[in-house]
């Protein structure tokens, strides 16, 4: 069975770690061993294309410091 990893970064923006993290969730990286889950508060790019189609993404909508809620 499968472990399943939670993978959770800022934004998907260009930048040297979501490069480093989308080339390990591409096609025959870690994904061969683990499930894997991918959260991101906001701002996907182009990066997500290159993000093997097995991994769950996952969009916040997180969009400022502040969420009111209206309960």
């Amino acid at each position: 069975m499968k472990k399943k990893v939670l993978h959770i970064i800022n934004s998907l923006t260009t930048g040297g770690a979501e490069t480093l993290l989308a080339n390990s969730l591409s096609p025959g990286g870690l994904q061969e061993h683990t499930d894997n889950y991918l959260a991101y508060f906001n701002k996907s790019s182009y990066l997500t294309d290159i993000i093997d189609k097995d991994v769950k993404l996952i969009n916040l909508n997180y969009t400022g410091a502040l969420i009111l809620c209206a309960c």
